[in-house]
């Protein structure tokens, strides 16, 4: 009766050892698996970047252009607005001088 219990003992024993193998294998397996898509995916991004790079440094070129022009257009209009401003200015001070003149002969 020991011997059976023994035999039983032993097969579970060694039931358990194949089932621990088939495991250690899928996680090898599955290492491997992942290495590669890490491997591919750093290519893909590699890839990604060789073509983005190009548009990239057009975009700040143009940025640079824009912000540079942006500036000069903005001093334009600044000058622009104050000589605007000094003849609104020049004009309400004309009519208001008017006003005051038409005041006078009116009395």
């Amino acid at each position: 009766m020991e011997s059976r219990w023994k035999k039983g003992a032993e097969d579970g024993l060694e039931s358990l050892e194949d089932e621990l193998k088939g495991w250690r294998t899928r996680l090898d397996e599955l290492r491997v698996q992942a290495h590669l898509g890490h491997l591919e995916l750093r290519d893909k991004l590699a890839e990604l970047g060789e073509r983005l790079e190009p548009a990239r440094e057009k975009a700040e070129t143009r940025l640079a252009a824009l912000a540079k022009n942006g500036t000069s257009e903005a001093r334009i209009l600044a000058s622009s607005l104050r000589s605007g401003w000094q003849e609104v200015r020049r004009s309400h001070a004309e009519l208001v001088e008017e006003a005051r003149r038409r005041e006078r002969q009116a009395r």
